[in-house]
């Protein structure tokens, strides 16, 4: 999932950095939240 997002909009993801991760976190720490953490400590 955290790899369909940023390929999906790359343009956005690039435009708004920010916008990316939040967007990335708030999906993988739905399903998973010990790996999403584990993976992105950020």
């Amino acid at each position: 999932m955290v790899n369909q997002i940023p390929t999906t909009n790359p343009t956005h993801v690039s435009a708004d950095p920010t916008n990316r991760a939040r967007r990335g976190g708030s999906l993988v720490i739905r399903p998973a939240p010990d790996s999403a953490l584990r993976t992105s400590p950020v």
